[in-house]
């Protein structure tokens, strides 16, 4: 089994300070909605309350 692709992104500030948008490449994430269960450590993030949700949108 391969290890899954790493996916390139940046940090941009959202209008709510408490709002961080990554950004990544068009197409990069074939989704795009609220996320209800993620793997590896964004998982456990989400998981764990540390980030209240996480929403893939098209830019």
């Amino acid at each position: 089994m391969s290890a899954p692709a790493l996916v390139p992104m940046h940090p941009v500030a959202g209008a709510d300070p408490a709002e961080l948008r990554w950004v990544v490449p068009a197409g990069a994430v074939p989704v795009t909605g609220e996320v209800a269960a993620a793997p590896g450590a964004l998982g456990g993030l989400l998981d764990g309350g540390t980030l209240a949700r996480v929403v893939a949108e098209p830019r």
